[in-house]
């Protein structure tokens, strides 16, 4: 739900708009590994994955106003990773080189990628934590969790989307069967936390789904193991 600053929106737009606007179907790939530009994204959403033995494990999710790749950006190290579309994109192109003179004389802008990145890496922190300690009904709690709040609307106290998420593509995201997010999602819905408006997703109360992914964690075994073990093992202080 958080949202580019309009000034930073309106000088990006300034700097993008003169080159050409590039559009991409559904399912079509945006950017290669090799590529060597700055993609600054303008509508729709574009998944970020990584291909190993021909699983695709989704790393992230970007939504409009969003620049990738971050490794150009700030690294400047080629990127390893794939970008496609997972609905009607439209964004621009322009080279690392004349982005990285634009944002030099627009540290506004660098503040705000930076304050972007603290975000994400708060959604990513929160991933490794299911993903190393959680079940299948934690994961896909956490992930439309930080789904809702990367890409929900609030609407009579009910958390919707413009681009609901697909079984498979959270199968992606969570690193599960695409038919254990079916059963998953049939346990959120018998407990109205979620529901749906003909094919579209909405959750009902995103703190409700907060509070269920917090009992349900701290009653997940491996999590309770692994705090009870992290206390028996300090040693103490005095």
């Amino acid at each position: 739900m958080n949202s580019m600053h309009p000034k930073v929106q309106t000088l990006l737009l300034s700097f993008f708009s003169k080159y050409r606007l590039k559009t991409f179907a559904r399912g079509k790939q945006v950017i290669n590994p090799k590529s060597k530009k700055i993609f600054f994204l303008t509508k729709g959403a574009v998944r970020m994955f990584s291909a190993l033995n021909d699983n695709r494990l989704t790393l992230n999710i970007y939504k409009p106003y969003s620049l990738f790749p971050m490794s150009l950006i700030l690294r400047n190290i080629q990127d390893k990773y794939s970008y496609d579309a997972l609905s009607e994109v439209e964004g621009y192109f322009a080279p690392k080189t004349y982005f990285k003179k634009f944002l030099k004389n627009n540290p506004d802008i660098m503040l705000d990628l930076l304050k972007r990145i603290y975000l994400g890496l708060d959604g990513f922190f929160q991933r490794v934590e299911v993903l190393l300690l959680g079940d299948a009904y934690l994961k896909i709690i956490t992930h439309l969790i930080i789904y809702s709040k990367r890409f929900g609307k609030n609407i009579n106290g009910k958390v919707t989307f413009d681009y609901s998420p697909t079984h498979e593509q959270l199968a992606y995201q969570a690193g599960l069967a695409r038919e254990s997010v079916t059963k998953e999602f049939k346990k959120l819905r018998d407990n109205n936390l979620i529901g749906y408006v003909g094919k579209k997703l909405f959750i009902y109360d995103l703190s409700k789904l907060e509070e269920e992914y917090a009992f349900y964690l701290d009653k997940t075994p491996t999590v309770k193991s692994w705090v009870d073990s992290s206390a028996k093992s300090r040693k103490p202080r005095f």
